[in-house]
């Protein structure tokens, strides 16, 4: 299969009624038997422009969106695995990308009676360097167990979760975690994060609450446990409460546990949460060394040109509407150096002005509090790019405010559309502000950017209250290293 807009068939292969595999020329990957997907609607839903909602951003990414299928649009959750370093590209080579672990995982999991968010798709570039993608769908209304157990170990379980049976929690969870294991899975991350309450875990209704296992990439499958490998699953929990580590153990075994087993998870429990502060202490430093020579940055951002120098490694983000800088914080203290006369200038200005600074904020300090504070009326931004202009209408009516900030991005070459918003939202009785950001490239070009002013100017004379012209104007990414 190799077009783009390809639909893959339902039909699963003979033998396996739970998923099937497909490839269509950079995009391979498993999906859900029964689910009938457009490569080409994949490969949108993968691209976080397609985020409704962001969920978390950190080392993964993690949004929700809608997947177009052939029984309707579905709501999912992509999480995306970065593998950028050659470490975790052999990884993936030996043992599959993450994404494709996740699914394989959730699959064995629901198999075997553990309740996991139901997978739909394990997706990945054939560029052994891109990321993979783990879809499944999404659980409403949630918990995470970490801020209950949290909450129990300062002593505040009943003050701040008084709907959650600790007791209750405790038995289902170890009811749980006794199921996998004698499936033969290894889930290898059982912290209280990685464990989703929904429903009612008061002990007083009909339902005794859901829980969801999460964070699969590192279940190991097919594998006889050892009582060690058990207890060291175990022993991730934040339990700091003797009684809850009892019990915790009486109802995994079903029993009172003997005093080899208890000895067994103390070892593994004290050895993880002194392994676990040991880590912190050196992802910090980690991150530290790192920020000295490169920065990060995710995988929808593209990278910046091979040639361009540190001043110029600004890239356009479009999922956050922001630019980035791919520099790293050597390469820019070099460049700041490279400025020194400068900025030494401005300093010795800043010097001679200092006696008049300092006496001005003295009485400015003297001043507060003396009244009320007016505040006028809160407001909207917005970006004409962002959704049709009836949308937008439509929403900022919906909100009822009459103040808008329009913020224009003069190198997207928009202003018809720009300018139509202002004067629809004027018709309308709003008063718009105008926002005149500022890429590298007007930066570096005077004559454009005050050409690009001029124009703005003749386009929204009379439909504009205000304008601000310059973004951010002390922000290297914003194109700014220095007053000149």
């Amino acid at each position: 299969m190799n077009s783009s807009t390809s639909s893959i068939s339902e039909a699963p292969p003979p033998g396996d009624g739970a998923r099937r595999r497909f490839a269509a020329g950079s995009l391979s990957g498993e999906l859900r038997a029964g689910l009938s997907a457009d490569v080409g609607e994949l490969r949108r839903v993968i691209d976080p422009g397609a985020a409704e909602q962001t969920i978390h951003w950190g080392r993964n990414y993690l949004y929700r969106a809608r997947l177009a299928s052939g029984a309707g649009d579905l709501a999912v959750v992509v999480k995306v695995f970065r593998e950028p370093n050659a470490r975790q590209r052999l990884s993936r080579r030996l043992k599959g990308s993450k994404a494709q672990r996740s699914f394989d995982a959730s699959m064995a999991l629901l198999a075997a009676g553990v309740p996991v968010p139901r997978p739909v798709a394990a997706l990945e570039s054939t560029d052994g360097a891109g990321a993979s993608f783990f879809l499944y769908e999404p659980l409403e209304s949630v918990t995470e167990a970490r801020y209950f157990w949290r909450a129990r170990n300062a002593g505040r379980e009943r003050e701040l979760f008084p709907e959650i049976d600790g007791g209750l929690l405790l038995e289902r969870l170890a009811a749980t975690l006794r199921r996998m294991h004698d499936a033969d899975l290894w889930h290898r991350d059982v912290s209280a994060g990685n464990v989703l309450l929904a429903g009612d875990w008061s002990g007083r209704g009909v339902s005794s609450g859901d829980l969801y296992l999460i964070d699969l990439a590192r279940t190991r499958i097919a594998k006889a446990l050892t009582s060690s490998e058990r207890m060291r699953d175990l022993a991730r929990l934040p339990l700091h409460r003797s009684e809850d580590r009892a019990a915790l153990l009486a109802t995994y075994f079903g029993r009172p546990p003997s005093a080899a087993e208890r000895s067994l998870f103390a070892l593994h429990h004290h050895a993880f949460h002194l392994r676990h502060r040991a880590k912190d202490r050196l992802r910090g430093v980690r991150r530290a060394v790192r920020g000295l020579t490169s920065r990060g940055a995710h995988p929808h951002l593209p990278p910046a040109p091979d040639d361009a120098a540190v001043r110029d490694r600004v890239v356009w983000d479009e999922l956050s509407h922001q630019p980035h800088l791919h520099a790293g914080r050597t390469a820019k203290l070099r460049t700041r150096l490279g400025d020194a006369g400068i900025h030494g200038r401005e300093a010795a200005l800043l010097l001679r002005r200092l006696p008049a600074i300092v006496a001005r904020y003295r009485s400015l300090r003297r001043a507060l509090y003396a009244m009320p504070a007016a505040f006028g009326e809160a407001g909207v931004g917005l970006h004409g790019g962002s959704a049709p202009v009836e949308t937008l209408i439509a929403e900022v009516d919906a909100l009822g405010v009459r103040r808008v900030l329009l913020r224009i991005q003069p190198w997207e070459r928009e202003l018809d559309r720009d300018s139509a918003l202002a004067r629809e939202l004027r018709a309308r009785g709003k008063d718009v502000m105008l926002a005149v950001a500022q890429n590298r490239d007007l930066v570096r070009d005077p004559a454009r950017w005050r050409a690009s002013l001029a124009e703005i100017a003749e386009r929204f004379d009379g439909l504009v209250s205000q304008v601000q012209i310059g973004h951010a104007i002390n922000r290297s990414k914003w194109g700014i290293w220095n007053q000149r």
